[in-house]
């Protein structure tokens, strides 16, 4: 029940004022970091998560950091990189940091609504609604369920002993949103030389 609770808070939208254009390129959202840490401070309460940083790769015009959000409690690890180009290094080194920590946030559900279409999702699902879509999702998932089990449980964004039904439903909306990407980070998980042999 707690765990319910916990995908609840990290899935619902975050607020129109947490989200804002990309000051260099118009076409992108860019999230507030202050939000996202707000976000898993309410799910896993302060304290409950850490993250840290390592720098990968600085030069006059550009960093990059590896970040990693750890929370001890539930088992999550997640890694991601981000990336700063402001002449100003030490806020380079904070922009890159921060965008690293609301990647990571967004493969446990967190502004997940911005990966789709830039804006968050206002209109509230009805029940019907949901059904129709965990359906398309399990109809087009049909001879894969194993793959995709684990590539989720390989990305934290299930539990050891969930399934795919235990996504919450926004993270199923991007996927069906963007299909051929899931599906290419599905088959480049479970590629092996067996599975190139019997297809």
């Amino acid at each position: 029940m707690q765990n319910e609770k916990i995908k609840q808070i990290l899935a619902t939208p975050l607020p129109k004022e947490a989200l804002k254009k990309h000051p260099s390129r118009s076409y992108l959202t860019t999230i507030n970091p202050i939000y996202v840490v707000g976000r898993l401070n309410q799910a896993f309460e302060i304290g409950g998560w850490k993250f840290t940083t390592e720098v990968i790769e600085t030069s006059d015009k550009f960093v990059v950091v590896r970040g990693l959000l750890e929370v001890p409690e539930h088992g999550i690890v997640v890694e991601n990189y981000g990336g700063n180009d402001n002449t100003d290094r030490g806020d380079a080194y904070k922009g890159a940091a921060t965008d690293a920590l609301t990647k990571c946030a967004s493969y446990l559900g967190i502004g997940a609504e911005v990966w789709r279409d830039g804006k968050p999702a206002e209109q509230v699902k009805t029940a019907e609604d949901e059904k129709n879509i965990r359906a398309e999702f399990e109809k087009k998932i049909k001879g894969k369920v194993k793959q995709v089990d684990s590539w989720l449980k390989s990305k934290t964004m299930i539990e050891p002993k969930e399934s795919y039904r235990d996504l919450p439903l926004n993270l199923i909306d991007d996927f069906l949103a963007n299909w051929e990407a899931f599906q290419k980070q599905i088959d480049k998980k479970n590629e092996s030389p067996q599975n190139k042999t019997t297809k």
